[in-house]
């Protein structure tokens, strides 16, 4: 028939049937010849019936048994599913080409990190007497009390701060990092002190100044954290898709938090809650985690402008200038 007044796609479709047809037609023809030429013995040609995994037969023989998911396919699934959680859509071609290598460097820092917090907090507590029976109403207005130290610090840094976040990301991060190892031990420190403290003329208990700088610059760090993440998030979007990878960033951060979270309290109770035992297992873990944050920043490109970067493009042009 002519195909003259037919649109595209109406000629589209009637190619893709006719390519059809003419495949049933040479897979009917190679069937008889397997079937002739070896005389219809032990030979049975089946096809996969498309989109399903059942086969039927194409010379009236006995379909095949249907087989069962192999251990293999299993772990293909498992591994794929595992992606599509803490993967962005469309990895690796959604993203910047060193996402992969920071997401694993950042997996090992979160882990001991969480590490970190859980041994400062289980000295935190021992420290304000939560092993020695019931807390006291005065130990959890200092733990209150901390903890709004902390808040009003928070705001206090990020007001001072301000817009230098988007161009110093990778430094703020790994600043955070640092924040956070040092308020860790300086909350392992609080079972040493005495508890009270004189300061200006008064007696000020221990717990609530060591608390209450933990708490300060663990907020601080908190917040630089926070948003120099934003703005790592940003630079490895690549089709405009930073929900998504904010997404996947967040998942990658709560698992890694569970798997320290399990570590820690493995740890925790394998080296009790001596002051000792827990300062010389925090320092190898804030070594790890500070290396692996390190290590991290290095696959974080920022195209944009800082300080540094700027002084180094004009002394180049300068130098380019007067070698003119």
């Amino acid at each position: 028939r002519p195909w003259r007044g037919r649109s595209s796609q109406q000629q589209s479709q009637r190619a893709a049937l006719r390519m059809k047809r003419l495949s049933r037609r040479v897979t009917a023809r190679a069937a008889s010849h397997i079937a002739a030429n070896h005389g219809g013995g032990g030979v049975a040609l089946w096809q996969r019936v498309p989109g399903s995994d059942r086969w039927r037969s194409l010379d009236g023989g006995p379909s095949p048994p249907r087989a069962g998911p192999s251990r293999r396919s299993g772990l293909r699934e498992a591994q794929s599913a595992l992606e599509a959680v803490l993967l962005p859509c469309d990895f690796p071609h959604s993203v910047g080409p060193g996402y992969l290598r920071y997401v694993q460097w950042t997996s090992i820092g979160l882990v001991t990190g969480k590490v970190e917090s859980i041994l400062a907090t289980q000295a935190a507590l021992f420290a304000v007497g939560v092993g020695a029976g019931a807390v006291p109403m005065a130990a959890a207005i200092q733990w209150v009390l901390k903890d709004g130290v902390g808040h009003a610090a928070a705001i206090g840094y990020a007001t001072v701060v301000n817009t230098r976040f988007d161009a110093d990301a990778r430094r703020y991060r790994f600043q955070a990092t640092a924040g956070h190892t040092a308020a860790d031990l300086v909350a392992c420190t609080m079972p040493l002190a005495p508890k009270t403290v004189a300061l200006v003329g008064l007696e000020v208990p221990s717990f609530l100044l060591l608390g209450s700088l933990s708490s300060a610059i663990s907020s601080v760090a908190g917040v630089a954290q926070a948003v120099a993440r934003a703005r790592i998030m940003a630079s490895f979007a690549r089709q405009g898709n930073l929900a998504d990878c904010t997404r996947a960033g967040q998942s990658q951060a709560k698992l890694m938090s569970l798997v320290g979270t399990a570590a820690g309290i493995g740890l925790s109770w394998l080296v009790g809650p001596q002051p000792a035992h827990v300062i010389g297992l925090m320092l190898p873990l804030s070594l790890v985690s500070l290396y692996s944050v390190y290590r991290s920043c290095d696959h974080i490109v920022l195209t944009s402008l800082n300080l540094q970067r700027t002084e180094r493009v004009y002394h180049a042009t300068l130098d380019a200038l007067a070698a003119h």
